[in-house]
């Protein structure tokens, strides 16, 4: 079965409820991904701004931002706002969470219909990366709690300083009761982020999406939109071959070649709403 594409454009938007602030400022971003979002800095902006956008044809909201120093989305001043956005326009609303406090989204659930939930697995990539006193079992106990309240889905990172494949792969492996999809991302450099020579072993990155793939036979495997754009075609290519359910942003050649169905939304959306960003 050919996978599906994903071009999260027109239908589906990203919102940054902290503009381009993060307290972070990690070196994986320094807010490069911020500046790509719509910003929406009170509950009223965000309101308004997804009321007009829904107006204009648009199914899905991500609502995203940076960090506060706990590595949480401070989305607890937005709930009351994204109920009403819900309830006015019945738009699917996904939320990037970080380790957030699972209290915070106690009944939630009524409004938010997934969390994209970012999964590190290493002390080291946790601490250089984030600078976060966190560990993989905190990311792995935080995932559990949420599952518990709203569909979760993992995005686990391939290339993180200090992280192996092995890492990743092992809570792959682990978290596969708790959700029904899983996203491997790429480390990719930025202009804002000061790793701006990664180099990649292309073998060991195959190795780990095919483990990935079989690791999780039953569940949906989504190639992530972060990628490094000189091994996109490769990447994108043996995806297919392995099996690989979605990828997000393939080339249009590929696209082509395959024939594959295009959906204007983030890979992370259920299976059962994708009819929307047709």
């Amino acid at each position: 079965m050919l996978p599906l594409a994903f071009k999260p454009r027109g239908k589906f938007r990203s919102i940054s409820i902290t503009g381009t602030y993060c307290a972070l400022n990690c070196d994986m971003c320094r807010g490069f991904y911020l500046r790509q979002m719509m910003p929406a800095s009170s509950p009223r902006i965000l309101e308004k701004l997804c009321l007009k956008l829904r107006e204009r044809g648009v199914e899905g909201f991500l609502i995203s931002g940076g960090y506060d120093r706990r590595g949480a989305l401070p989305i607890e001043p937005f709930l009351e706002s994204i109920k009403r956005i819900k309830k006015m326009t019945g738009a699917l609303i996904s939320i990037h969470s970080g380790m957030i406090d699972p209290k915070t989204l106690e009944g939630a659930e009524e409004f938010i219909d997934f969390v994209d939930f970012e999964f590190l697995t290493n002390e080291r990539s946790i601490m250089d990366v984030k600078k976060l006193n966190y560990t993989p079992e905190d990311y792995l106990d935080r995932m559990d709690s949420l599952s518990k309240i709203v569909r979760v889905v993992p995005h686990f990172i391939l290339g993180l300083p200090g992280s192996s494949p092995s890492d990743v792969l092992s809570y792959v492996r682990e978290i596969s009761n708790m959700t029904d999809e899983v996203v491997i991302l790429v480390l990719k450099s930025t202009p804002e982020a000061p790793r701006s020579k990664l180099s990649w072993d292309l073998n060991d990155l195959k190795i780990a999406l095919s483990e990935a793939r079989g690791s999780v036979p039953g569940i949906t495997l989504s190639l992530g939109c972060m990628r490094p754009s000189k091994l996109k075609e490769v990447l994108d290519r043996y995806a297919v071959d392995i099996g690989f359910d979605r990828i997000a942003n393939p080339r249009t050649d590929l696209i082509e070649k395959y024939k594959m169905s295009v959906f204007k939304c983030c890979c992370s959306v259920p299976t059962s709403e994708l009819w929307r960003f047709l």
